[in-house]
């Protein structure tokens, strides 16, 4: 069965993985838990301590013990090169190239290091290994809203001055900056005049303030880390939809096995848990990606018969909208990280209640204002236009009829065989061939992935449509004609 196992991490900096392990974790959590604990520790990394425990709700709580300091000698002229994973102390030529690689590890708040997806989640790559190739996906999540350090504030000329001393010994005043975190604020560490076995970090925020100072010894974060496994574990529910029976419908859940292609639903919103603001995300990647909804009531039992009346949610036609962001602050979230992929598949159940209009949206991800990047699917005068990179390139998908009536929607983007298509109660009503390009590269800041209507990267909304909406689901697969069709036929 597909499980979800929720790892908190709390460690200052990632390692080196030096070595697989065959083992698997066929006989349960425990040896799962033992797995974990015994790649993580097996690490080349001097100075490290990881620990695994699993609670009985089969959360796994990873806790690392790092201390990462820049060690000097005596006069305070030469690093300890125990740290560079050498017997001797770098030279300064050595550290331009050298101690960026070795710094690379080290985390803003809840963020792994550099804006890179080959390095970008080191711990999951060791894990992943561990398990020998169970793990089907992973990712990082938020565990708030914090993006920065509070740090107090230190006068430039003096960071630069107290620095000086050193340069000449460790090369200039750039070889000690490296990235950290995924929007690459720069971050330098330096040592603490006051602490010779402690070291400093200073932040760039801006132009007028740009350096902000805090004393990081042991330097500790936290973050939290999902790891999708095939497992034989079993896990344990409360009937609150999300199987971690804590009775709270956090996302992240296991799938039912009655769910088409389970094993690729990466996102799902039911709109069946009666709230009207918001909407849980219960898919495998699920990562602080609730949708917010506005506009809209509730609908006990007036869900499609196909999945048993379930609760869904209805809209306005004028304020109603469903969102969550696929874009924020300049990065993707695992919403837009799959678009990125432009291989994806699109399924929902809608019940419109107009039979003509101009231009109303029932589902889209704008990469730009002027819609020229992104994907979705309109209606205008009685027919569908589906679109892909631009609307204005959208294709004639069928003509709109059955108003008031529940019908099943599909949408699949397929860029290996350049080809994408819509489906209407599981049966196609088109296809296109054509270069798919769904990404959000376009979008600056901002992009939202949006039912019911539109909202643009510039907080715009509009294009309204007054619809009813039920399990609406992402898949990391382009899904078949035939799982289409077992999804329309109800697989609650």
């Amino acid at each position: 069965m597909n499980e979800t196992i929720s790892i908190t991490v709390e460690t200052g900096r990632d390692y080196w993985f030096s070595g697989d392990s065959t083992a698997d974790d066929s006989n349960g959590n425990g040896d799962l838990v033992k797995l974990l604990e015994d790649a993580l520790n097996s690490a080349t990394m001097v100075g490290q301590s990881f620990t695994v425990e699993m609670s009985s709700q089969n959360v796994i709580t990873v806790t690392g013990a790092m201390i990462f300091s820049l060690l000097w000698d005596d006069a305070g002229t030469t690093l300890d090169g125990s740290i560079f994973g050498s017997d001797g102390s770098p030279t300064a030529a050595d550290l331009s190239t050298v101690f960026p690689k070795v710094t690379s590890g080290i985390w803003s708040p809840g963020f792994p290091p550099w804006n890179d997806s080959r390095d970008q989640q080191p711990i999951t790559g060791a894990l992943s290994r561990s398990v020998s190739g169970l793990v089907r996906g992973s990712f990082f999540g938020l565990p708030n809203k914090e993006r920065d350090l509070m740090f107090d504030m230190v006068n430039r000329e003096k960071t630069l001055e107290e620095f000086r001393e050193t340069t000449e010994t460790h090369g200039t005043v750039e070889d000690l900056w490296i990235r950290a975190g995924c929007l690459g604020r720069r971050v330098r560490y330096y040592p603490d005049e006051t602490d010779r076995d402690a070291f400093s970090a200073y932040r760039f925020r801006d132009s007028e303030h740009p350096f902000e100072r805090s004393s990081i010894d042991p330097f500790r974060w936290t973050t939290s880390l999902r790891l999708i496994l095939e497992s034989a574990a079993t896990t344990s529910s409360s009937g609150d939809g999300d199987g971690d029976g804590d009775g709270d419908g956090d996302g992240g859940s296991s799938i039912p096995s009655s769910i088409i292609a389970g094993g690729n639903l990466a996102h799902w919103w039911k709109f069946s848990e009666g709230s009207t603001s918001s909407a849980t995300d219960f898919g495998l990647n699920a990562s602080s990606t609730d949708m917010s909804i506005t506009g809209a009531t509730s609908i006990a039992g007036g869900g499609p018969t196909a999945l048993g009346n379930p609760d869904s949610i209805l809209f306005n036609g004028s304020t109603g909208l469903a969102e969550v962001n696929a874009r924020a602050a300049f990065a993707d979230t695992p919403i837009g990280t799959l678009f990125g992929t432009n291989e994806f598949s699109v399924s929902w159940w809608m019940k419109d209640a107009a039979s003509y209009s101009n231009w109303a949206t029932w589902i889209a991800c704008l990469g730009d204002v002027s819609w020229l990047s992104g994907w979705g699917l309109y209606y205008y005068y009685y027919n569908f236009w589906a679109w892909q990179d631009a609307h204005s390139s959208g294709g004639y998908f069928g003509s709109f009829s059955g108003a008031n009536t529940w019908r099943h929607y599909a949408l699949v983007f397929d860029a290996s065989n350049s080809v994408w298509g819509m489906s209407i109660d599981g049966t196609s009503t088109g296809t296109l061939n054509a270069t798919v390009d769904t990404s959000l590269g376009a979008a600056s800041e901002n992009a939202y992935l949006t039912v019911g209507g539109i909202r643009d990267p510039s907080g715009h909304s509009g294009s309204w449509t007054a619809c009813e909406v039920c399990d609406l689901r992402l898949y990391s697969h382009v899904l078949t004609a035939s799982e289409i069709t077992s999804i329309a036929g109800g697989d609650w």
